[in-house]
């Protein structure tokens, strides 16, 4: 009985660490006008690169991750080869990849943009 308690406690704290991280919309405003901006215009309205808000606010996490990863959105569609692959390069003002948490918080941002 111990044992399956145990196992089953191990079990739930692993689904919890794998929960997608809750984003903060005030970080994501700092990492997006520093990275996103210049192609994607202040309000997310598009420019040089395509309108996010109202798009990308019915995203779900991993979809938007592996957009900024890969380079292909939830549809199956390849990016531009000008948007940048986040998956080793580095957000500005970073030297490292970014984190679930700032991808989150950028998702974030771009769902109170209307």
């Amino acid at each position: 009985m111990r044992k399956t308690v145990f196992v089953m406690l191990a079990l739930a704290s692993g689904l919890a660490l794998a929960a997608d991280p809750k984003g903060k919309a005030a970080s994501g405003k700092t990492i997006y006008t520093a990275t996103c901006q210049g192609c994607h215009g202040d309000k997310a309205q598009g420019m040089v690169g395509p309108k996010l808000a109202g798009v990308v606010s019915k995203w779900k996490f991993a979809d938007f991750k592996k957009t900024l990863q890969k380079g292909v959105n939830p549809s199956g569609k390849n990016l531009a080869p000008t948007m940048p692959r986040y998956e080793k390069m580095p957000f500005v003002g970073s030297t490292k990849p970014p984190t679930d948490q700032q991808i989150a918080d950028v998702l974030a941002y771009i769902k109170t943009l209307k």
